[in-house]
């Protein structure tokens, strides 16, 4: 079987890693491997080491990337100096200045030079290492798998700092207030009731014109006694001849009957345009709680600069500072989770209380639907009311303005009318007994003269001929007055006024019978028409309202357990991965140990003490 590549070592230990970060695996390698490189002891590294000539003292050998062993000239070894002291040491009559059995030299701008005429620097050069190589070249064998666990402490550092970025990259949901709102539907536009008709009017037919009754015609008639030439027969005064007195009819005066009159009842019409119609806006939202991230410090330094202060120490093989910053890390984490979890509870409390309050502001909404209903079944009864005190008006008014007065006007006229006959009668009874009296008496004069002259006879009998026939055109005169006149006509009025008096009960009856209908149809399609349109509209309102509410909520609080599950998860892979973290560290850190420990000295060991 093919061996593994080192990349694919690196990823046993810490996991996989996505292929884009390879080049930093390279570095990771190359980097750890400059660090194990500059840990081990010289005594270590002779089997890599190679020799780097150094031509003379002017030219120097080129050496950037790469561990210095020792220098020696010939086999002498060559011990270093500051490169301030170059000047000093080249004067020839210096105590410092260097010779073949006495050799220096200096580093300076990436050269080493050697003094005196050059000379050999043996060093290890640090290797550049790629992830699909199998193995480390340049390096002893034995440190190979401590570069490759300084390698993936480097890699799990890098990927504890990815995944700190992702819990800083993650969202906390919010919620969209806009779809916690109830908006109030337009107002029912109710027109005020208008009746088409307007109430009739009573046209009463003209009285007849009953003219006085007239003798004129038979005046001529009227027998003339005193041009008879009677003789004088010692008779005495003749008796005065009877006149018929004509009654005066006196018609009783006709009665005022006025307009039909609803004004006492106009400030009872229900005001459809006045009725008091909640508000279904939800008004003031409560606050929709929000979740305070967690930004702490870990003493002065905040976890980012933990990580580079970590990485830092780690570069500079600074160990025990490293795991310092470490230890800090691990600290932030701890404090974080745990004020992470206060906040947490803190906003889940909050939620509890804005959602209550929101599910509250919801039901206040629909019990003030239940007032409106309310409102509309008043509304409905006041216009009973007022549908039952406009009949009532209508029928106190035919009682009293039509019947009642009219009756008794009839009744007045038709006694006053009979009065009127019984005056004419007895007028014409005491003409009558007038006339009986004084031919009576003509008789008696006539008796009285029969026997005087026969003459005078004639003459009497004839004017008694002719008062007879006074008296009976008198009679007919009076007979046709009464049946032209008073009978004919007043009865032709009395038909016409009953009969109009009938068409304007049935007019009132008809107009009545219109404003109930106009009445009702203005309930039905008017006021409740628009009320139940206006009701079910808010009805809609509320119902969508509450389903985008419940919806919006139901998302946010998905949303939300999402987050802190994202957030609880990433955290315990956090703290899971920053313990595995510490176990590579210890490891690296023992290999070290292990491998360095049997070349450290004793103290004073170098000196032969």
């Amino acid at each position: 079987m093919a061996s593994s590549n080192l990349a694919t070592k690196i990823q046993d230990l810490i996991g996989k890693i996505d292929q884009n970060n390879y080049t930093a695996v390279s570095e990771w390698l190359t980097q750890s491997s400059r660090d194990v490189i500059n840990v081990l002891p010289k005594d270590m590294l002779w089997t890599v080491a190679t020799n780097v000539d150094c031509p003379d003292e002017n030219t120097g050998a080129t050496l950037t990337t790469a561990k210095i062993l020792h220098v020696h000239k010939s086999g002498v070894k060559a011990r270093e100096i500051n490169p301030a002291d170059k000047t000093r040491i080249s004067n020839s009559n210096s105590i410092f200045k260097p010779s073949t059995n006495d050799p220096k030299y200096y580093r300076e701008n990436g050269k080493v030079f050697v003094l005196p005429g050059g000379g050999t620097v043996v060093a290890v050069n640090y290797p550049t290492v790629t992830y699909n190589q199998q193995s480390i070249t340049g390096v002893p064998k034995d440190i190979e798998y401590i570069i490759i666990l300084g390698a993936s402490v480097k890699g799990r550092m890098f990927q504890l700092d990815v995944l700190r970025r992702t819990i800083d990259s993650l969202s906390l949901p919010l919620i969209d207030s806009n779809k916690l709102q109830v908006l109030l539907a337009p107002s029912p536009v109710i027109t005020d009731i208008t009746i088409s008709s307007s109430p009739p009017t009573f046209n009463a037919p003209n009285f007849p014109n009953i003219t006085d009754l007239s003798l004129a015609a038979i005046q001529n008639d009227i027998p003339d006694i005193g041009g008879e030439g009677l003789q004088d027969l010692a008779m005495g005064a003749l008796p005065t001849a009877p006149e018929y007195q004509k009654p005066v009819f006196s018609a009783p005066t006709f009665p005022t009957i006025t307009a039909l009159d609803l004004s006492g009842i106009d400030g009872e019409i229900p005001d459809p345009m006045g009725l008091s119609l909640q508000n279904y806006e939800l008004g003031n939202l409560p606050t929709a709680p929000t979740y305070t991230e967690v930004s702490i410090s870990v003493g002065s330094t905040a976890i980012a600069d933990a990580f580079t202060s970590m990485k830092t120490a780690l570069d500079d093989d600074d160990i025990e500072k490293g795991q310092g910053y470490i230890q800090q890390v691990q600290a932030h984490v701890n404090q974080m989770q745990s004020e992470m979890t206060d906040e947490m509870n803190k906003f889940n409390q909050a939620n509890t209380v804005y959602q209550a309050s929101l599910q509250k502001l919801i039901a206040d909404a629909q019990a003030k639907q239940s007032e409106d209903t309310n409102e509309l079944v008043k509304l409905r009864d006041d216009m009973n009311r007022y549908q039952a005190k406009v009949n009532a008006k209508v029928q106190e008014y035919q009682n009293n303005e039509l019947q009642n007065k009219f009756q008794r006007y009839v009744t007045d006229y038709s006694n006053a009318l009979q009065q009127y006959s019984l005056d004419m009668q007895n007028s014409l009874n005491a003409f009558n007994d007038g006339n009986t009296e004084y031919q009576a008496k003509i008789q008696k004069l006539i008796q009285e003269a029969t026997s005087r002259q026969s003459e005078d006879t004639l003459k009497l009998t004839k004017l008694r001929d002719q008062l007879g026939r006074y008296s009976q055109l008198v009679n007919d005169k009076v007979v046709t007055f009464q049946q032209n006149e008073i009978q004919n006509k007043f009865q032709k009025w009395v038909t016409e006024y009953q009969n109009k008096l009938a068409e304007y009960n049935a007019s009132i009856s008809l107009y009545n019978a219109n404003i109930s209908k106009e009445v009702q149809q203005y309930q039905l399609n008017e006021v409740q028409k628009e009320m139940a349109l206006y009701i079910q509209k808010e009805n809609d309102k509320i119902q969508k309202a509450n389903l985008e509410a419940n919806s919006e909520l139901s998302r946010f609080n998905n949303e939300l357990s999402k987050y802190q599950a994202q957030v609880s998860t990433t955290f315990q892979k956090y703290s899971g991965m920053f313990q595995e973290l510490n176990i590579l560290q210890s490891q690296y850190q023992g290999a070290l140990s292990n491998l360095v420990q049997p070349y450290i000295s004793p103290r004073g060991a170098e000196d032969g003490k």
